[in-house]
C-alpha cells in the first residue's frame, strides 16, 4: 500500500483507498502511532467515517481518553450516530485519572461533563456519588445515588450498600 501510494497515475479515490489499507497494515502489525497519523490523513474522504471509527478503537486500546472524547464528539456531530454513552465513559474515565493525580477539580469537572453527555447513564451517576463520598460529602453522595435510584433504577444496586451504610451514618434513615 505505502509503493502503491507513490505512484502518480492514481486517481484520488485509489489514493484513498490505498492509504485506507496502509493504515490498516499499521493496525494489524501494531504500530498504532502510524496507523494514526494514517487513519487522519483520511480525514475528509469518502473514508472518513470508518476511518474516524478505528481512530476511536485505537485510542480506546492505548487509554487515550481525551483523543477518544475528541473523535467521538467529531463523530457525533457528522450524524454518525450517538456517541454519548461512550463519552460519558471516556470523561468517567478522565476522572478516575484525575482523582488518582489528585487533581480532584478536573475529575468533578470531568464528571460534569459525563452527566451532560448522557444524563441518563448509570455510571457518571455512580462515579459523582463515590466521589463524594471519597470527599467526606455524605449528603452529595446521597443526592447523586438518590438521582440514580430515579433515573436508572436497575442499576441502584451497585451502590445499594454503600447508599444503605452512607445513609445511616449520616443519621438518614431512609
Amino acid at each position: 500500500h505505502q509503493h502503491l501510494l507513490g505512484r502518480a497515475d492514481l486517481t484520488k479515490q485509489e489514493r484513498d483507498a490505498a492509504q485506507h489499507g496502509l493504515a490498516q497494515d499499521y493496525m494489524k502489525a501494531g504500530l498504532f502511532d502510524r496507523a494514526e497519523d494514517a487513519y487522519r490523513a483520511l480525514a475528509g474522504t469518502s473514508f472518513d467515517t470508518e476511518a474516524r471509527l478505528a481512530l476511536l478503537d485505537l485510542h480506546e486500546r492505548s487509554r487515550d481518553w481525551r483523543a477518544a472524547v475528541e473523535v467521538a464528539e467529531q463523530l457525533e456531530r457528522s450524524g454518525s450516530g450517538s456517541f454519548a454513552s461512550r463519552i460519558a465513559h471516556y470523561q468517567c474515565e478522565l476522572a478516575l485519572e484525575a482523582d488518582a493525580a489528585g487533581q480532584h477539580a478536573e475529575a468533578e469537572a470531568a464528571l460534569a461533563r459525563a452527566r451532560d453527555a448522557a444524563p441518563g447513564d448509570a455510571r457518571p451517576l455512580v462515579q459523582a456519588g463515590e466521589h463524594a463520598a471519597a470527599r467526606g460529602d455524605a449528603n452529595a453522595a446521597l443526592r447523586w445515588w438518590n438521582t440514580l435510584m430515579t433515573v436508572r433504577p436497575a442499576a441502584f444496586n451497585l451502590v445499594a450498600r454503600r447508599y444503605a451504610a452512607l445513609a445511616r451514618s449520616a443519621g438518614d434513615g431512609g
